[in-house]
């Protein structure tokens, strides 16, 4: 009986001292996802790394080349998630992209399937693209199918660890970027006038302001006073 519960007094002493170094190795492999600090996330990489978000002395920025007139609907742009921190030598992140509602939006397409991968509604890191001498960047690409979508906004958190095999001494930072849907040409009395013309809100026939949803009319209106109904089929 007393070699029996030492047995079990060792075991369990031996798994509390694996379980920092097995819970900060879990997530090697790229993030669970839900984890970009955006709106829809609330959580950030802090969520499962020590630290307080964008208290280091590192810096993470998200680089596009969509252009300053905006994106078009069915192009592919080129998404570059970049973090800097010195004396850092392992590196990740997760990066998504929403509406002015929250809403996830567009595609993620994995460029570099040896360093990145998608997960819902987001792509991250694989355990080949964590590596850096104090930085690291990674590249995607994005498309959306969908017009009149309005401003969309990558949301992105990335980390800083040190490779010590637990969760301590990481840094989590956060950031954002926008970017607007193109302009649009209408035809007014034969002539062409250029309209910066942004999605306000989405109501329903009730008058209430609401989400895009599928399967239902719904009202788009835009800064420019012009309303669309639209019932996207899903």
């Amino acid at each position: 009986m007393r070699i029996l519960l030492s047995f079990f007094l060792s075991a369990a002493i031996l798994s509390i001292l694996l379980y920092p170094s097995n819970y900060a190795l879990s997530y090697q492999n790229g993030s669970p996802g839900g984890k970009t600090g955006s709106p829809a996330d609330v959580q950030a990489c802090n969520q499962c790394h020590s630290g307080t978000v964008n208290t280091g002395m590192g810096q993470v920025e998200i680089i596009t080349n969509i252009p300053s007139t905006g994106y078009s609907p069915g192009e592919i742009y080129e998404i570059t998630i970049s973090i800097s921190d010195p004396g850092f030598i392992k590196f990740g992140f997760e990066l998504t992209a929403e509406d002015p509602f929250s809403n996830k939006v567009g595609s993620f397409l994995i460029t570099n399937s040896t360093e990145t991968k998608s997960i819902s509604n987001a792509v991250t890191h694989k355990v080949s693209g964590t590596s850096g001498v104090g930085q690291k960047t990674w590249n995607v690409g994005w498309t959306i199918s969908s017009a009149s979508i309005g401003d969309i906004t990558f949301y992105a958190s990335c980390m800083s660890a040190n490779a010590n095999n637990s969760n301590s001494g990481d840094k989590v930072y956060t950031t954002s970027l926008t970017v607007s849907e193109q302009l649009t040409n209408y035809t007014i009395e034969d002539n062409i006038i250029s309209v910066d013309r942004k999605l306000i809100k989405i109501v329903n026939p009730l008058s209430s302001v609401t989400k895009k949803s599928y399967n239902q009319p719904l009202f788009y209106i835009y800064n420019d006073g012009t309303v669309e109904k639209k019932i996207i089929i899903k």
